[in-house]
């Protein structure tokens, strides 16, 4: 019934008018089951890494982008910030129970408007005919790197990716249209961790917590393509949507990021902006289901090492998930 319960809340983010069911009410759920078996390292991999990167009390902000569109121009959108743009604090806390092993409770207050909690529990070990696992790709990554993605993008056309670093978490959720296939919102949360709150309610509110979401960017890309240019491929792997990992020895991402590929862009219709929790997006404003595509995002963790990470479709269908580590 849990499972259900989730995988009613996913599709109704598709239709909602803010993707928030993604980044508050079901987060990174670690439990996988894929044609009836489970890879009990990866499982162990997952559960591990969400506990260590995401556990605790934290609190931030919200905002949107809302993307328009002209019907003069062909797939070109227009991004447009919403009035309540880091009007909230959101809060979020996350604990294993202290009464169950394997199980923990995610609690987020604030996000989809004032007030509004959204709750769920977490299990370790999920059922094989869990609906979650056929619609999405979990996946996580060393470095506090996690995130999920719908499986058929004609079906599920949800990102959302987090990354978790030293007490600051950045997450961006991506929504496209399901039936004229266009990018249509962008959310991005940033939150710190309260590591010296010992009295911290989450379903309180703290106005000075709010500007820990930036009004914008740190760094233009212009400043950032120049400042990134000399960064060298540390290391880079990947998740296959059947959930095996390769380990790369070669990864050209930060580039198609910063200035795209002439096999990978398609000039003016490829979206690349820093968003305001200085999260590196390359996106298309519209895909294609007959054809591939990427989409990047990256972030500069606090230890000077950027993480892009790349979703590769072909035919609408994620093929893999790559994190690229760079560094001087």
């Amino acid at each position: 019934i849990l499972h259900a319960l989730i995988f009613i809340l996913l599709i109704l983010c598709i239709s909602l008018a803010s993707p928030i069911p993604w980044t508050g009410a079901e987060p990174f759920c670690c439990l996988f089951t894929r044609g009836g078996s489970i890879h009990r390292d990866e499982v162990e991999r997952r559960w591990n890494s969400l506990l260590e990167d995401c556990s605790g009390d934290w609190s931030g902000s919200i905002g949107w982008f809302d993307i328009l569109y002209d019907d003069n121009q062909d797939a070109v959108g227009i991004l447009c910030p919403r009035k309540d743009n880091r009007e909230r604090n959101m809060r979020l806390s996350f604990h294993p129970s202290p009464e169950t092993e394997n199980v923990a409770n995610w609690v987020v207050y604030h996000a989809r408007g004032q007030g509004i909690k959204e709750e769920i529990v977490l299990e370790k070990h999920a059922s094989e005919n869990s609906p979650l696992e056929k619609k999405q790709l979990f996946y996580c990554f060393e470095g506090g790197i996690l995130g999920r993605t719908g499986l058929d993008f004609q079906t599920l056309p949800v990102i959302e990716h987090g990354y978790w670093d030293q007490g600051t978490r950045r997450t961006v959720v991506l929504t496209f249209g399901k039936g004229n296939k266009t990018l249509t919102k962008i959310c991005f949360v940033q939150q710190e961790k309260q590591e010296n709150d010992l009295e911290f309610d989450v379903s309180s509110t703290d106005p000075s917590h709010v500007p820990v979401l930036p009004n914008k960017p740190s760094s233009t890309l212009e400043q950032l393509q120049d400042r990134w240019r000399a960064l060298q491929l540390k290391k880079a792997e990947s998740i296959l949507s059947d959930r095996t990992r390769q380990v790369l020895k070669k990864s050209n991402a930060l580039n198609r990021l910063l200035v795209g590929t002439a096999d990978n862009d398609d000039g003016e219709r490829i979206l690349r902006v820093v968003l305001p929790n200085n999260v590196v997006l390359a996106c298309p404003f519209y895909f294609d289901e007959k054809s591939s595509f990427r989409i990047l995002m990256a972030c500069q963790t606090k230890s000077e090492v950027v993480q892009v990470v790349e979703f590769h479709f072909f035919h609408a269908c994620i093929e893999r998930v790559t994190a690229s580590y760079y560094c001087m």
